[in-house]
């Protein structure tokens, strides 16, 4: 009986890592492909030609953080070891700001930002998760992992912030979708979500920014000290 157990287990176990080599996979492949598309669009501005970063990004973007809501199923099934509360502010945020305000916001240098922290952080958290299933994750990668954030998470957090200033102008004046509404209620809506936002946002960022220093400290300083420890 036991025997059978533990076959069960590790079926489930070998099912479940199957299931996030994919989730991790398909999310690096999306990153991959808004920052090919972010590094045309950039050299097509250091040219001096006219692009628009949210005609490019807008379709990989959106896809991206839409599979990104299953890492809340990821924290409430604890297949992952994530802060469920910090994961369902995190995405709420960021997919307020992808796929409801950034027809407003792309304009602002926080479209800008975030689109850049938020490209070379996940691109480098998921490739770092892909390897790190399959086990072959290499220590640069690793180190890049633990490092990149130290500027791109304070630099994405800023860039959000324009972006719900940008968000809240925007309202104000026309309506959340460009046409005048006569209810107000909806308006207030919209106004309530960007101030709940607003209030939410940089306690939670400083919280995760500080988790994230404390792994690096305890990860990357493991990793130092068994590669000395290795060479004496």
């Amino acid at each position: 009986m036991k025997e059978k157990e533990d076959n069960i287990k590790k079926k489930s176990f070998d099912l479940i890592k199957t299931y996030l080599l994919i989730y991790n996979l398909t999310q690096f492949i999306c990153w991959l492909t808004i920052l090919l598309r972010l590094l045309d669009h950039d050299y097509n501005i250091l040219k001096g030609e006219n692009s628009s970063l949210y005609q490019n990004i807008i379709w990989p973007i959106t896809i991206t953080h839409l599979l990104a809501n299953l890492e809340i199923i990821h924290a409430i099934t604890n297949i992952v070891p994530s802060n469920l509360r910090v994961t369902l502010m995190q995405i709420f945020l960021r997919m307020y700001i992808a796929c409801i305000i950034s027809h407003v916001a792309q304009y602002g240098i926080g479209f800008a930002m975030v689109i850049h922290a938020w490209t070379f952080a996940d691109l480098i958290r998921y490739s770092y998760y892909t390897l790190y299933i399959m086990k072959i994750a290499p220590y640069f990668v690793r180190w890049l992992r633990y490092s990149v954030f130290v500027v791109a998470y304070p630099l994405g957090a800023v860039g959000e912030h324009f972006c719900l200033f940008a968000a809240h102008m925007h309202v104000m004046r026309f309506g959340p979708w460009n046409v005048r509404i006569a209810n107000t209620d909806i308006i207030l809506l919209h106004k309530y979500i960007l101030y709940i936002l607003w209030v939410i946002s940089a306690p939670m960022l400083l919280h995760l920014y500080m988790h994230m220093l404390k792994q690096r400290k305890k990860v990357l300083g493991r990793q130092s000290f068994t590669d000395c420890a290795k060479h004496k």
